[in-house]
């Protein structure tokens, strides 16, 4: 797949790798490097008690929980309250509210994160409820106006948007 360096203007006007949308069938998210400007939005604040409400979601082995709590919407924050071998809260502060984050368990300790950050960028990742870390975390894009960009400029543009 190659890939060349564009500036993208979504949140900034940082370069990102962006992908060569020229064989694409249809649109499709793309995944880059993490990028070190979402740092400060996600944190990780260790609490003392919480108890979890009907909403939180066990993992296989039901020996741990979270819970995804609604969106601040005054300030846009996130909060994701994590239970194993003691309890965290996962802050996720400017989040895009049209696109809700989703989360889901992986196995018996792991839980996958997707947050967006606006229309077209967010991030995904992975937390470890032993260790109480992320042990990946990447930036996922939608690369819906690259694919019809992309086709437009190779006379493949699609009349009635199916991606066809």
């Amino acid at each position: 797949m190659k890939f060349y360096l564009a500036p993208l203007l979504i949140l900034s006007c940082s370069l990102i790798a962006v992908p060569d949308a020229s064989e694409w069938n249809k649109p499709r998210n793309f995944h880059v490097a993490f990028e070190d400007q979402f740092t400060d939005q996600i944190k990780i604040i260790e609490i003392k008690n919480l108890a979890p409400s009907k909403a939180a979601e066990y993992s296989k082995n039901e020996a741990y929980w979270f819970e995804l709590e609604p969106l601040n919407e005054k300030t846009n924050e996130q909060r994701i309250s994590v239970s194993a071998d003691g309890l965290a809260t996962i802050s996720l502060k400017d989040t895009y509210p049209n696109f809700p984050t989703q989360a889901h368990w992986i196995n018996e300790k792991l839980i996958f994160i997707r947050v967006s950050w606006g229309r077209i960028v967010g991030t995904d990742l992975i937390f470890d409820t032993e260790k109480k870390e992320f042990i990946h975390r990447e930036m996922v894009y939608d690369g819906t106006i690259l694919y019809q960009q992309t086709r437009q400029a190779l006379g493949r543009a699609d009349p009635d948007g199916s991606g066809q």
